[in-house]
């Protein structure tokens, strides 16, 4: 991607450019700030030190050190701008050359055999096309689509991440939704909050998927981690946790693939990215993520547990436990899986659940109760000792087979070189 970039040749030199209107030039070498208050900037074949925008800016086959623009900034046609472009709303660089990106308030597009030194990031999505980025890549809010290019950093964003035909150096990371590696070299580790799906790649750190929803095919990385049942192709794998479904008969089908370390089955999926830091017997939760500090996971069939911050509200039945303080915030979710008077613990102290009257100003609250009283069913239920069916179909597993529940596990067309281990 990178290549020779010819400083323009100009015809009139200048001090400095200060206007309240639209500045355009052309042919121009500003020796110092071109500072357009309140209006645009456009140059043409120009040199300039700093340049500033009440609105937009504009670049052709110009050369200077900064950009800062309050609506858009363009930089296009052989370009370059040895420090940062910053706008309020989007950036676009277009067969060009920049110290780093930064678009405060929408999207980031790099395209056209451009050359970003730093890193790029945008509230909104950020598209990188035939360019390198010698940086990170992250967008705060929205997507990250990488293709044909190269990424020197991590390529982060809150929703989905795609990565087509490209090299990556660092992480990647979707943060609240789906990733997508295809035909790609990521040299840190992969995850996603949903689905994930690696093909026609490699990457050489961990695949977490912290949910059920993990493809791979014709790929090779390290150590995957996989909350529920994942479709693996063709590939090979350093090593394989699996976080099992609350389900009495579970396939796991290996097709032509490797696992070159232990394969481990784990009875229960914890909360999806979430640290639980009071988890009494849960088994099973959902997909669900809330955005920002809290964390919101539905267990199926006895129970929840939500998190907020640093608290914790775990409900079964008619028997709930909060820890941390204050617990107000978690309050309000306990009317949703317990019934009321149900007893339970706050911060380690019995306790009783007492739903309010809203017509009457009312609010839900939790009562300490007196001393000496054991709620009733205030232990957490324990999950029934079943044996569960676990047929392996493909594969060649390299090291142990490990699992940590009752389970009567066969195989079809597997290899094993390890040893079956049950963990405790």
């Amino acid at each position: 991607v990178e290549s020779t970039y010819t400083r323009p040749a100009t015809a009139w030199t200048v001090p400095d450019v200060i206007k309240s209107e639209k500045i355009q030039l052309k042919d121009y070498e500003v020796k110092g700030v071109v500072n357009s208050q309140g209006s645009s900037v456009v140059l043409t074949h120009c040199i300039a030190h700093d340049v500033i925008a009440g609105k937009r800016v504009k670049f052709v086959q110009t050369w200077a050190e900064s950009v800062s623009a309050a609506w858009n900034a363009i930089i296009r046609d052989r370009s370059v701008v040895n420090g940062g472009v910053e706008a309020d709303l989007g950036v676009t660089v277009e067969a060009s050359k920049v110290g780093s990106v930064n678009a405060r308030r929408q999207y980031a597009t790099i395209i056209d055999g451009s050359v970003v030194n730093g890193a790029v990031e945008a509230l909104g999505t950020v598209t990188v096309t035939g360019s390198a980025v010698k940086g990170l890549i992250n967008a705060r809010h929205f997507d990250a689509v990488v293709t044909d290019s190269e990424v020197a950093g991590a390529v982060m964003a809150s929703d989905n991440v795609r990565v087509f035909g490209s090299r990556v150096g660092g992480s990647v990371n979707a943060r609240e939704k789906s990733a997508l590696i295809s035909r790609s070299n990521i040299g840190g580790a992969v995850s996603a909050s949903k689905r994930l799906t690696v093909e026609w790649s490699q990457v050489a750190g961990d695949v977490t998927a912290w949910n059920n929803n993990l493809f791979m095919a014709y790929s090779r990385c390290g150590a995957v981690v996989s909350h529920g049942v994942p479709t693996i192709l063709k590939s090979t794998v350093g090593s394989l946790t699996i976080y099992l479904p609350n389900e009495d008969d579970v396939e796991l089908k290996f097709a032509d693939s490797t696992i070159l370390g232990n394969l481990t089955l784990r009875a229960s999926v914890p909360s999806a990215g979430a640290d639980i830091n009071a988890r009494l017997g849960v088994s099973k939760v959902s997909d669900e993520v809330c955005p920002g500090d809290s964390y919101g996971a539905s267990l199926r069939d006895d129970g929840c547990d939500v998190v907020v911050g640093a608290n914790t509200l775990w409900c079964a039945r008619r028997t709930f436990a909060v820890t941390g303080a204050p617990v107000d915030e978690i309050i309000k979710h306990i009317g949703t899986y317990c019934s009321n008077g149900a007893g339970g613990y706050l911060n380690g102290q019995p306790a009783s659940y007492l739903k309010g009257d809203p017509s009457e100003g009312q609010k839900d609250r939790i009562l300490l109760a007196r001393p000496g009283y054991v709620p009733p069913e205030s232990k957490a239920p324990q999950a029934e000792e079943r044996v569960r069916k676990i047929k392996i179909i493909g594969g060649n597993i390299l090291g142990n087979l490990e699992y940590d529940f009752p389970a009567d596990i066969v195989t079809s067309d597997s290899q094993f070189k390890g040893q079956l281990v049950r963990l405790n």
